[in-house]
């Protein structure tokens, strides 16, 4: 009896046995099958819900898919829209007068861009004595009938073209001079009504000390 019974176990376990072995081999065919295809049967890809992209990793094995780099629409018009590098400025410079001109001083320009660059920054030579000059024109032209312009200066010792003109049309003005030269103080007068148009030089211009020759200039001060 207990011989009948181990041997009735044994059937019924091989019977069990039996699908098991039976699902392997289908397994096995299927790859067959795949691979008489011209299939990688290292692409077959598996069923398991826990993996819902099969072919691109998890527990189903097989390849992993390639995803091209691609750029949204949006950030291409974005990228479209959005300004050039700063480098890609062509600077207009002009001179811009940053210190305007005393009697002592050249006015001091710069070089300036609209978009805020500045460049070197030099003196504009020569505004000092037009300065000066533009101060004496203003004087003489300006001044009341008959009346009397005096001019205080430590720099300049000539006047021009400009300043003769004005003394030949208001004959009326008296200009008083009083310069620095060579550490002493002179004063200089041209009277209302002298013929300005023969102090001129040959270049346009009526040095001080020429003045004192010609109409008796004198010492006021030493230092």
């Amino acid at each position: 009896m207990k011989r009948r019974m181990k041997l009735a176990a044994l059937t019924a376990a091989a019977i069990l046995a039996l699908p098991v072995f039976e699902g392997w081999e289908g397994l096995n065919e299927v790859k067959a099958d795949q691979a008489g295809a011209g299939l990688n049967p290292r692409e077959f890809q598996s069923t398991d819900p826990s993996n819902p992209n099969p072919g691109t990793g998890g527990s189903g094995g097989g390849t992993t898919a390639a995803t091209p780099s691609t750029t949204p629409q949006g950030d291409k018009d974005k990228a479209q829209e959005e300004p050039g590098p700063l480098w890609k400025h062509e600077h207009a410079f002009e001179y811009v007068r940053i210190q305007e001109a005393t009697e002592t001083q050249d006015a001091v320009i710069q070089l300036q861009c609209g978009c805020g660059a500045v460049g070197e920054s030099i003196c504009e030579a020569g505004s000092s004595i037009r300065f000066f000059i533009g101060k004496v024109v203003s004087g003489i032209t300006n001044a009341p009938e008959n009346g009397t312009v005096t001019v205080d200066t430590q720099i300049w010792t000539c006047y021009n073209q400009e300043v003769i003109d004005a003394l030949l049309q208001r004959p009326d003005v008296t200009l008083v001079t009083n310069y620095r030269y060579e550490h002493e103080d002179y004063t200089v007068t041209i009277p209302a009504g002298y013929e300005a148009d023969t102090l001129l030089d040959e270049n346009g211009y009526c040095g001080f000390r020429y003045l004192d020759q010609i109409l008796g200039g004198d010492v006021t001060a030493e230092n």
